[in-house]
């Protein structure tokens, strides 16, 4: 950033220029935290220098130049309504700054000529390139009109698409577009926006609810409305998705043979290794990775001194077609050499021909490991009919590598009959939503849920909630929070499908004496 901001002036220290700028070219960084301290800037963001983020990060070069140079300032707004437009870009190459909510900028520029000065922002036409004559020291005005683009609507509607097809409520983004995103109805899934005409957009959908998957799609704007809908998938490796229950099916082998690969399973030395994968602890050294009896090991740190191994045991074929997701579990111990020892699992669904790494042991010098269980998602392979896994031992006398118990299986959710009830509880006397309050299902008691607040949805208030209701017909909600009478509300779920019911809680009455 120095060098592409000039020469410094003669007899100036570049290090202090950020500080003398007065926040200029940076973006401030105001929010967050990363911890407690006694020196409340040290360990929070603010206006300002802090300890965390310091002064910012760069917003082109004006906080690292001093050499001769002036300023230009002044407000970009919307040429038919006078409308401040924030967020729109004013620069020429390196030389840039953004409006604030007020549409103001400042921008500092290096004496001389400055070519192609133009303004942007989303939903406008880009300003025409402007030159500019700017002797040091000098400051400049120049207010900007950007011509709006024409806009059209963009609708459709978000739903589950793991089998229970219910309404979503989710958030819809415009990825590069600096405007708030857009909600669905939480009870229709439905969604709309407006976007300037004559362009592609990546459109980028994530779930209100835990335990689903976001996804994307990229949509044309021409001249007409455009219909756009999304079903997201519930991640069955989260299994966190309401109404939703996960199968796992799979089989774990103990290694209990003490002379031989287990069946279904080899080992494959590569020519020169010497003591490779073996099933009877040679050195007798114990199974240390949690597991019970037998174990696999390969020893590295073993006579003769020097051994080179390169031994992968390799797994039966597994079938993951028509599966969700797939996981490997293994318990392991091991002390680890970075520099003369390589170990890692891999996959291949091509009998061998290529494999890709799903673990490896860290680069952490001396990394040893005892008793510990390794979790490995292979949700890249589900849907394969024939994978195969490989330990891979790689050692110039190394150390050693003993597992236990490999489970491999397969993770799909199963949808619960029922359906999603959801809505709002609110004060009956100010109609205030209440954020905190327990919602249940009087048929299921653990079935519970809190409400929260919706601060980014103008168009829902407080107080949300969404329960997932096992069974259809008739329920009864019983809404409680502090300070008010707890409430009840009967309503009929319907199977695969979100019904509307809202609460209202009196206020606890007031006591004399």
């Amino acid at each position: 950033m120095y060098a592409l901001a000039g020469a410094p002036r003669p007899g100036t220290s570049p290090a202090g220029y950020p500080y003398a700028a007065g926040g200029a070219g940076l973006n401030d960084v105001t929010t967050g935290t990363n911890g407690a301290c006694a020196t409340t800037y040290l360990c929070n963001a603010g206006p300002g220098y802090d300890g965390p983020t310091g002064l910012g990060t760069p917003a082109g070069l004006a906080a690292f130049r001093s050499g001769p140079h002036g300023t230009l300032s002044d407000v970009v707004r919307d040429a038919a309504s006078g409308k401040a437009v924030a967020h729109a870009t004013v620069g020429s190459g390196l030389d840039v700054a953004t409006t604030d909510s007020r549409g103001a900028y400042r921008l500092d520029l290096p004496a001389g000529t400055v070519k192609d000065l133009t303004v942007r922002a989303f939903g406008y036409t880009s300003s025409a390139p402007a030159t500019l004559t700017v002797t040091d020291g000098q400051s400049l005005t120049r207010d900007f009109r950007l011509v709006a683009i024409p806009r059209e609507k963009v609708h459709g509607t978000v739903e589950d698409g793991s089998g229970h097809g219910w309404p979503l409520y989710a958030k819809v983004t415009v990825d590069g577009s600096p405007e708030a995103p857009v909600w669905t109805d939480p009870a229709t899934g439905a969604y709309e926006l407006s976007l300037p005409k004559e362009a592609d957009y990546d459109l980028r959908v994530t779930a209100a609810l835990p335990g689903y998957e976001p996804a994307e799609q990229t949509v044309t704007v021409g001249r007409r409305p455009v219909g756009r809908s999304f079903a997201l998938t519930a991640d069955p490796d989260a299994a966190t998705a309401v109404g939703y229950t996960l199968a796992r099916e799979g089989s774990t082998e103990s290694f209990d043979s003490t002379t031989s690969a287990p069946q279904g399973w080899t080992v494959a030395n590569a020519s020169g290794t010497d003591n490779g994968w073996e099933f009877d602890d040679p050195i007798q050294r114990g199974n240390a990775t949690g597991g019970s009896s037998s174990f696999a090991v390969v020893e590295s740190d073993n006579w003769p001194i020097g051994p080179h191994q390169d031994s992968r045991l390799i797994s039966p074929v597994y079938d993951f077609s028509g599966s969700e997701s797939a996981e490997l579990d293994f318990k392991t111990a091991y002390l680890y050499n970075p520099n003369n020892q390589r170990m890692s699992v891999d996959v291949t669904t091509d009998g061998g021909a290529t494999w890709q790494t799903a673990w490896a042991t860290s680069t952490t010098s001396g990394d040893g490991r005892d008793h510990r269980t390794v979790h490995v998602p292979l949700r890249a392979y589900a849907g394969e009919k024939a994978v195969q896994l490989r330990f891979h031992f790689v050692a110039n006398w190394g150390y050693y590598w003993s597992v236990d118990d490999v489970y491999v299986g397969t993770r799909d959710l199963v949808p619960v009959s029922g359906g999603l009830t959801l809505g709002t509880v609110r004060d009956s006397r100010t109609g205030a939503g209440l954020v905190g309050a327990t919602v249940a299902d009087s048929r299921h008691p653990d079935a519970t849920t809190v409400t929260v607040a919706t601060p980014d949805d103008a168009a829902l208030g407080d107080g949300f909630y969404t329960l997932f209701l096992a069974g259809a017909g008739k329920h009864t909600l019983r809404a409680s929070a502090p300070g008010h009478v707890t409430g009840d509300r009967a309503t009929r779920v319907r199977t695969d499908r979100t019904v509307r019911a809202n609460l209202r809680l009196k206020p606890t009455p007031a006591t004399s004496g």
